[in-house]
């Protein structure tokens, strides 16, 4: 007996999304051995095993729970309507239940897909980061309690409910007085935020670090050093103090802006993109960039500009992977930091791949894996922390 109107369909989303319990999985199997019916008539809506794959991938681009969830409102709202409330619920029935029976379907006959089990799948990254203090003292952000964590340079810094680390000034700091300097640090699996003392935002990727001073009173240049991927949201002051970035070959120099720089020590380029405002670029060359262009700086030392989707740039500090104008081997990078793995590649393993869909960081790395094989042209298998990308 069916719990609910589309109970099947969402233990079949379920299934899609590894969240299913021993007890739902025993169920979905029960209801697919019941009558040869509910694994053939679904098959024949959608044909080919190359239909089925595109089908996966543009179902694994969207947000389930936020798909359902807004279509159960739009049904509430059209119960007096009683036809359009029929169509829509066959509608939805068709597109979730069909594409997931048709992915079990296809998926019994082949391989069990990115060779996990649920003992081996691995889960996301978690807001955590280390704070080294001035006198050397480190601080874990991910056991420390919320409050007064330190005091340094007339500057005392906090920890709020919502986790971010904030620095309040008491006073103003004596000019040329010995400067106090801070680094918040995050590892690989980890990702936080933090509210610099001239209430700058920095967003810290998976391991990354900032390097600042525990107050910038007094100073003619907010300097701060960085490594790995933060994005930045600048704090207008009264006296137009200039803010530098500086991360390994360059400077990005700002007054008030919105801007990501990613300088990952195994990375190519060192790539800097603008959201909002307008930042100076400045290596061996100078670039001055405009909302929607990224530079990318050579080991050369040559600076090149391009206009780019900034949303996709900046999708992790907005708990996202997007897949689409994705290189396969960066991508692959972000999600060994992400999920803390090590990623072999075989001799068969595609060099490239054309990729669509949004994934949730938030999820176990099983869900970016499934979007990722649905291509048909890669596989991958999970041992401990690594993970083996095979043809």
């Amino acid at each position: 007996m069916l719990k609910e109107p589309f109970y099947i369909s969402r233990l079949i989303a379920g299934y899609l999304k590894g969240e299913l319990s021993e007890e739902q999985a025993a169920e979905l199997n029960a209801w697919i051995a019941a009558s040869p019916e509910n694994s053939s008539y679904l098959s024949e809506q959608f044909g080919t095993e190359e239909r089925l794959r595109d089908l996966l991938v543009q179902y694994n681009a969207f947000d389930e729970d936020a798909v359902w969830n807004k279509t159960l409102q739009k049904l509430e709202t059209k119960k007096r309507y009683p036809f359009s409330y029929k169509i829509i619920a066959a509608a939805m029935l068709l597109i979730v239940g069909s594409v997931a029976l048709l992915w079990f379907s296809w998926n019994t006959r082949e391989r069990e897909i990115v060779g996990i089990s649920r003992s081996k799948d691995i889960p996301a990254g978690t807001n955590g980061a280390t704070l080294t203090l001035g006198d050397g003292r480190r601080i874990s952000l991910s056991d420390a309690l919320e409050g007064k964590l330190a005091e340094e340079s007339g500057t005392s810094i906090v920890k709020t409910t919502d986790g971010q680390v904030l620095y309040h000034t008491k006073g103003i700091e004596a000019q040329g007085g010995e400067q106090s300097f801070n680094t918040l640090t995050t590892s690989k699996g980890q990702q936080y935020q933090l509210i610099l003392p001239d209430q700058t935002k920095a967003w810290l990727n998976a391991g990354s670090s900032v390097r600042y001073p525990a107050s910038f009173a007094g100073l003619k240049a907010r300097k701060v050093e960085i490594t790995g991927e933060v994005y930045f949201e600048v704090a207008k002051t009264a006296q137009r103090v200039p803010f530098l970035v500086s991360s390994k070959n360059q400077t990005v120099e700002v007054l008030g802006t919105h801007f990501n720089i990613n300088a990952y020590d195994d990375e190519p380029v060192i790539k800097t993109t603008l959201l909002e405002g307008s930042v100076n670029v400045l290596s061996l060359q100078k670039a001055r960039l405009r909302p929607g262009e990224q530079s990318a700086l050579t080991p050369a030392g040559k600076i090149q500009v391009n206009a780019v989707n900034t949303a996709g740039v900046v999708a992790w500090k907005n708990g996202d992977f997007v897949l689409r104008d994705t290189d396969f081997d960066v991508l692959m990078r972000k999600i060994a930091r992400w999920y803390n793995v090590e990623i072999v590649y075989t001799p068969s393993a595609p060099s490239n791949l054309k990729l669509v869909g949004v994934v949730s960081r938030s999820k176990n790395i099983s869900a970016i894996l499934k979007v990722i094989e649905a291509t048909g042209e890669v596989h991958f298998e999970i041992e401990g922390r690594r993970v083996t990308v095979t043809k």
